[in-house]
């Protein structure tokens, strides 16, 4: 599951879930039908095929015409009108900031909101202005403005176009009129990833993917398959520049110079997966192997984890991005817990029968803490190395217990954390994140 070659586990927007549930609910008082399933990252596609015959007066039956299916009204993206309220201030003064014009910001009107912040994707408004779209696309140091003077990049023999397609991982763009719902192919050297169901909202769509921009093209297709496309995904253009991409929230210098540091910036920069605000992650632990490295970052409530397996000539490169958490521990309230996450490091130095991995266990500690133990179940506890509100430790030999359908897990972990001081700042389990 956390193969370098794997992309991470993504979040349903909530439209898209609830679209799901109904759709599963009703499906439950029908009568089945021929189905399968579309490796995407959204959703599940069903087909659904039917013919009809009428019996004539001479009990003979007759074969006819079967009638199209009324189209099917697909709820569109939701509208958080205070965020959007407040994304689209942060934009118009990015714009001012920049010396660009825009008609004055009184006239933006929101459509809708995309929001994500569980996994640290941007949030996009998609709005707009004297009747021409605008996405409006911030992070927490960034802004950047599509531009509604720029014409859509469009798939040929379509009228769907992209307008913006943002080092953060942002296509936004308009829909044809005869889609509902869009799905996004991203293709690169390495492979390809899908985004599908990805709802319209008033002719617009927005979404977070999982390649950057740089060495990508994108495609496009009718997600429905009432709305079907014979000839697959249509390659689209590459978009219009933005209007406007700048760091508006600026962070102070972080560490680059030391050998974790430059790792951590090698990294970043190297990964295929979209990264948001790179800039303001300090780096943390860095542990190396001679087939691989990794290294830890802590940025703002968040943590990055970034690792590097050397593959014959090539280096595949693995971040995750994940929230610092807040959970309820028994009848008490809610406080601050240690969050982790594994991370797998392969290698086939010598060619792909001689692969080699192995995996670590990283996350997060309270940004005073100096000394971290970890105990595995009823194991003694094991030293693990803390730096800069961050841990991480080689997976020790042995400590994964039976799981379901013969599969294996790690036993509950009991972490200690101190300060510098000796002072214990926190005693109890580990929480993985979702």
């Amino acid at each position: 599951m956390n193969d370098l070659k794997l992309p991470e586990r993504r979040v349903l927007p909530d439209a898209v879930r609830e679209r799901m549930r109904a759709k599963l609910d009703e499906g439950m008082n029908r009568r089945p039908r021929r189905g399968t399933h579309l490796a995407a990252a959204a959703a599940v596609v069903v087909l659904a095929g039917s013919g009809a015959v009428v019996v004539s007066q001479l009990g003979e039956p007759e074969p006819v015409a079967t009638p199209p299916p009324p189209r099917e009204i697909i709820q569109g993206p939701g509208l958080d009108a205070a965020l959007a309220a407040r994304e689209l201030d942060r934009c118009w003064a990015a714009v001012r900031t920049s010396g660009r014009t825009l008609p004055d910001r009184s006239t933006w009107v929101p459509v809708f909101t995309v929001a994500e912040s569980h996994y640290l994707q941007p949030t996009v408004v998609a709005a707009r202005v004297d009747g021409k779209p605008l996405f409006c696309v911030t992070t927490r140091t960034t802004v950047t403005v599509s531009d509604p003077g720029a014409t859509p990049g469009y798939a040929p023999g379509t009228r769907t176009g992209v307008l913006l397609a943002s080092a953060n991982g942002i296509v936004a763009g308009v829909a044809d009129p005869g889609w509902d719902e869009v799905m996004v192919h991203a293709f690169h050297a390495g492979g390809s990833s899908a985004e599908g169901g990805i709802p319209v909202g008033e002719g617009l769509f927005a979404t977070a993917v999982s390649e950057r921009p740089e060495g990508t093209t994108y495609a496009v297709a009718p997600y429905r398959e009432a709305q079907p496309n014979p000839a697959g995904p249509v390659n689209l253009p590459p978009a219009p520049a933005p209007l406007v991409s700048i760091e508006d929230r600026p962070v102070a210098p972080v560490d680059r110079v030391s050998e974790a540091g430059r790792f951590l910036g090698d990294c970043l920069a190297k990964s295929r997966r979209p990264v948001s605000d790179p800039q303001s992650y300090e780096p943390g632990v860095l542990l190396s192997k001679g087939y691989g490295r990794l290294v830890t970052g802590r940025a703002d409530g968040a943590w990055v984890t970034c690792a590097e397996g050397l593959s014959m000539a090539t280096t595949d490169v693995n971040v995750r991005e994940q929230h610092a958490m807040t959970l309820p521990l028994g009848d008490g309230p809610p406080v601050r817990v240690i969050a982790y996450d594994t991370v797998n490091i392969t290698a086939t130095p010598g060619g792909e029968g001689n692969a080699m991995a192995e995996e670590v266990i990283t996350g997060v500690v309270p940004a005073g803490a100096t000394r971290m133990t970890l105990a595995f179940g009823d194991r003694a506890p094991v030293e693990v190395a803390v730096a800069n509100g961050s841990f991480a430790l080689w997976q020790p030999e042995n400590v994964r217990v039976p799981g379901p359908n013969n599969s294996s897990d790690l036993p509950p972990m009991h972490a200690k954390v101190y300060d510098g001081a000796g002072k214990l700042l926190y005693d109890g389990p580990l929480h993985r994140p979702g």
